[in-house]
């Protein structure tokens, strides 16, 4: 196992072992949902994994890597250095669930359980989302300057082509290239 596996299975086994013992010791969260909680950004984590590893799927995600040679693809994408971002996003979730936590225990206790459960389950989505279209956009946009810079005519913001324009702005953002 290379060393990128080991630390996020790392990471995923702590995160467990810590919802575990907030169900176990903490009188805020029950034990459903902690569990519920565990389950759902372990899945997050191997989704995400998974999706770094195979590399068959960079040209799907970052088209620009087709300027590059395959052996390059990964050095390239590490230079981008989008974890920074997800691991910010998955504070962010970590945060707005705990803040969020008294409000949907009194929901539960009057609804059942199930609104918690809904509730974990749709804020994860919503921040893992967020947390993917902010990822590819930065490693996109570190991928176009990066094109820019090796001297591919070509637009930063937006990844359009730049060969043959009149002015110095781009027609398809209007940025200045």
């Amino acid at each position: 196992m290379d060393r990128r596996r080991r630390r996020h299975v790392i990471l995923v086994v702590v995160l467990v072992i810590a919802a575990g013992i907030s169900a176990a010791v903490g009188s805020l969260w029950k034990s459903s949902t902690a569990v519920t909680f565990a389950v759902l950004l372990s899945f997050a984590a191997f989704i995400r994994l998974s999706i770094e590893i195979e590399s068959r799927s960079y040209g799907f995600w970052f088209p620009e890597l087709e300027s590059f040679p395959e052996s390059e693809w990964r050095d390239v994408l590490g230079s981008a250095k989008p974890r920074k971002r997800y691991y910010t996003f998955l504070a962010v979730f970590g945060i707005l669930y705990l803040l969020s936590l008294p409000i949907v225990q009194w929901v539960g206790d009057r609804t059942g359980r199930i609104i918690e459960a809904m509730f974990v389950v749709s804020e994860l989505s919503a921040v893992q989302l967020l947390a993917v279209w902010s990822v590819r956009n930065a490693t996109r946009r570190a991928l176009r300057k990066r094109l820019a810079d090796k001297g591919v005519p070509i637009c930063v913001s937006c990844g359009y082509d730049t060969r043959e324009l009149p002015g110095p702005r781009c027609p398809e953002c209007g940025a200045t290239i």
